[in-house]
């Protein structure tokens, strides 16, 4: 197994966390069901940048940040 690192980051906050996987294919499935899990709880899955590191610090996937939309 190898160890990717799953990153979310909103307003300059961030949340880490790791994942391991046989290959990039499955760490992005993975990353998807923790974003799915998550992005009610915490703010920074459901609007910030995510992404995925693979074993090596290259980003293997990433999100960008969901702007925040001016109020009418």
């Amino acid at each position: 197994m190898k160890k990717y690192v799953l990153s979310a980051t909103y307003k300059g906050m961030t949340t880490t966390r790791p994942i391991f996987a046989r290959n990039t294919f499955n760490a992005k499935v993975m990353a998807s069901s923790m974003i799915t899990t998550n992005h009610v709880s915490d703010r920074r899955f459901a609007k910030g940048e995510i992404t995925l590191k693979d074993p090596e610090g290259k980003i293997a996937w990433k999100i960008p940040v969901e702007e925040d939309q001016p109020k009418k």
